[in-house]
């Protein structure tokens, strides 16, 4: 039998030891599924008052025969393992953010694919697809 292979459409982003946590996060999420490609990282402006700095966004796509839900259960298991904690959010700190915003050509979560960014990094997306 052959394995469904899902397409993971994933926002990640640091504003805290933002290269090191970008690199880390790529590591990890390399190890985690078959293949993953990843678009050039990207300095952008915190959104929201409360974020200090800048930060590093980078979006890719991971072909997996995970379900969404064990798909985004790696991302939190991903940004917990780099000191992600609850409060950091209210101090204006982002040590890893990794989301699902596409699932198999759906958009799943559109207030982090309409981000500027996200829109920026798309075209890098598809021609990564290409290949």
């Amino acid at each position: 039998m052959i394995p469904v292979m899902n397409k993971a459409w994933i926002s990640i982003g640091s504003n805290e030891d933002s290269k090191t946590n970008m690199e880390l996060s790529r590591s990890m999420l390399a190890e985690r599924f078959r293949k993953i490609l990843f678009t050039r990282e990207m300095e952008t402006a915190p959104y929201g008052k409360q974020y200090k700095g800048m930060f590093l966004n980078q979006l890719a796509v991971a072909f997996t025969e995970h379900s969404l839900e064990e798909v985004h259960r790696i991302a939190k298991e991903i940004e917990l393992s780099l000191g992600r904690l609850p409060e950091h959010k209210a101090q204006g700190i982002v040590k890893m953010d990794i989301d699902v915003f596409g699932w198999n050509g759906e958009i799943v979560r559109p207030h982090d694919y309409n981000r500027p960014y996200v829109q920026d990094l798309l075209p890098q997306l598809a021609e990564l697809l290409k290949e």
